[in-house]
């Protein structure tokens, strides 16, 4: 799956610090998705198509794109997901408001504007 991101949570930190904060964010997801395809065995089997973080310069700005554990996937069955809080990828802004933390992430493409 394809995943950008623009939110409130893109407000709180330093633009300069945007494309370091997405390419954690595609490190976690490809990770989760390898952890996901090795189930039952312990490790990780990233595939392919989920090792790759693409930055775009486009007209208008930056274009951000990576692939990894689909937003709120929380894998085959046994896996424990839920556990992990897979599953609460998205959250209302309320929810996040009211706990001091950055609003869930909605998937979108993220462009910097220059």
């Amino acid at each position: 799956m394809m995943r950008g991101y623009t939110t409130d949570y893109v407000n709180l930190i330093e633009s300069s610090g945007i494309p370091f904060e997405l390419f954690q964010n595609a490190d976690d997801a490809a990770v989760e998705l390898g952890q996901f395809r090795a189930h039952p065995s312990e490790g990780c089997k990233v595939p392919e198509a989920a090792q790759h973080f693409v930055v775009e310069e486009r007209e208008d700005g930056l274009r951000f794109l990576y692939w990894g554990r689909p937003i709120n996937a929380r894998g085959p069955v046994g896996f424990g997901g839920e556990r992990r809080g897979y599953d609460r990828d998205r959250r209302p802004a309320e929810t996040d408001a009211r706990l001091g933390t950055p609003a869930a992430a909605e998937p979108r493409d993220v462009q910097e504007r220059r």
